[in-house]
């Protein structure tokens, strides 16, 4: 996938990669480095194909290698990752261009992207009117992004389909942790009802 390729060797990636890896160094819980993102974005992808969901991969792909992307700034001054993460990864996609000058992710795709960087902590509250409560695993956002999508008016659809884009991004970080298999689960502060006690996927 030669666009998330590009994602993986722009200059402003590269650099806030490399200073979460030397944060992360010795830390014992879950890292973020690129074992976790492609996990991420493999687990998405066969989400959205069971789910027939019609998402391109370069963009789960694209979604995924960006989501933690502001992690070092979080560490450094204490900005949530989501926020920093978002306004990195807006600067490199816009930043990412063709020969001919035109953009390698559509506005469209931009758009999906940067929403998904911005909720993947699971923060999104409404879609179509419907409450998200922001459990685990919870499938309100999911299922009302879907029947939202078969119902309503075309911006309608476009919104529920990006907000189902940021929980498939949201649910599939989570699902990509292994608790199960962890030496550090019993210090973890993640709730117990957040780890991932069984192998799943």
């Amino acid at each position: 996938m030669r666009r998330v390729q590009k994602i993986w060797e722009h200059p402003l990636y590269q650099e806030n990669y490399q200073k979460l890896q030397e944060k992360e160094a010795d830390r014992i819980y879950c890292r973020h480095g690129i074992d976790h993102l492609l996990d991420v974005a493999r687990i998405a992808y066969i989400h959205n194909l069971e789910e027939s969901d019609g998402y391109s991969k370069a963009v789960i792909y694209a979604a995924a290698l960006l989501h933690d992307i502001g992690r070092y700034e979080q560490y450094e001054w204490g900005i949530p990752h989501e926020k920093s993460g978002e306004r990195i990864a807006r600067e490199i996609l816009e930043d990412l261009r063709e020969d001919s000058g035109m953009q390698l992710f559509g506005e469209e795709e931009q758009q999906f992207i940067l929403e998904a960087i911005a909720n993947h902590r699971g923060q999104n509250e409404r879609n179509c009117g419907k409450e998200y409560d922001g459990t685990p695993g919870s499938k309100i956002l999911w299922e009302s992004g879907k029947n939202c999508m078969e119902e309503n008016s075309e911006e309608d659809r476009r919104i529920a389909k990006s907000r189902r884009f940021m929980e498939l991004i949201h649910r599939s970080d989570k699902e990509s942790r292994r608790c199960f298999d962890c030496k550090a689960e019993a210090t973890c502060k993640w709730a117990e009802e957040k780890k991932n006690m069984e192998v799943r996927i």
